[in-house]
């Protein structure tokens, strides 16, 4: 799946779910084997948070018109650049 947005949120159900709640995400009960996708800022309106199996592979491609960006894992910052291939 594509997102266009300013971020997304990856949450379990113990973790992050506050902030995957605040930006539309769904309620996910503590012993659930799931991760929720929540697209932050999100510009199409068509786009919904998206619920996935624990045992998924998730993976991205990272496009955007800035050269860096901010990943954020369990409260670490990093700034990453984001490599073109010109």
């Amino acid at each position: 799946n594509s997102y266009w947005a300013d971020g997304i949120i990856i949450a379990t159900p113990t973790g992050s779910t506050g902030y995957s709640l605040s930006c539309g995400g769904p309620v996910i009960f503590p012993d659930s084997n799931n991760f929720v996708l929540t697209p932050v800022v999100p510009h199409n309106l068509n786009v919904r948070p998206i619920v996935l199996s624990d045992e998924s592979v998730i993976s991205f491609e990272i496009e955007g018109r800035a050269e860096n960006f901010i990943c954020t894992l369990d409260s670490r910052l990093e700034h990453c650049l984001l490599y073109t291939s010109d």
